[in-house]
């Protein structure tokens, strides 16, 4: 159960945080 969780989390930082970049990339600019 515990590596689901982490899995999950894994997943979702990896889908987040490119999105969060590039937004930040585009306000830059």
């Amino acid at each position: 159960i515990c590596n689901a969780v982490l899995a999950a989390r894994i997943m979702n930082a990896t889908l987040v945080l490119p999105d969060l970049d590039a937004n930040y990339y585009w306000h830059d600019e």
